[in-house]
């Protein structure tokens, strides 16, 4: 009886796996993963000495696995993300209107002030 319970756990585990990606759970939560982790970069404390209000960063400068796919699944799904984005006081900027992530540079800006222009007045 233990043997079946175990059958069946496997069964429910893979599942489970195959519900989360066709929903994107998965995908939606690395992303969530890698935007805290841009979020809680020293460059984005407030009224800290180290607050710039922007980070810019590349898929060669990640070296979390995790967090590195999470970047991946940002761009690759980028219009998705931009009310997740306005949540985390995030957004993206390359000098142009829409801008859009890019693996090889991608600025992120503190929303709220980019280039840190409120919390220095």
């Amino acid at each position: 009886m233990i043997r079946a319970k175990t059958i069946n756990e496997v069964l429910n585990f893979e599942k489970s796996e195959l519900s989360k990606k066709s929903l994107n759970i998965g995908i939606d939560s690395m992303v969530l993963n890698f935007l805290k982790w841009i979020r809680n970069q020293e460059v984005f404390e407030r009224y800290t000495d180290t607050y710039l209000g922007w980070l810019e960063i590349g898929k060669k400068d990640i070296y979390d696995k995790d967090i590195k796919n999470g970047f991946i699944k940002f761009v690759e799904t980028w219009p998705r993300y931009r009310q997740l984005m306005r949540d985390l006081d995030l957004d993206i900027n390359d000098g142009e209107p829409g801008a859009t992530p890019k693996l090889e540079r991608t600025m992120f800006t503190d929303e709220q002030a980019p280039f840190g222009d409120k919390y220095y007045t």
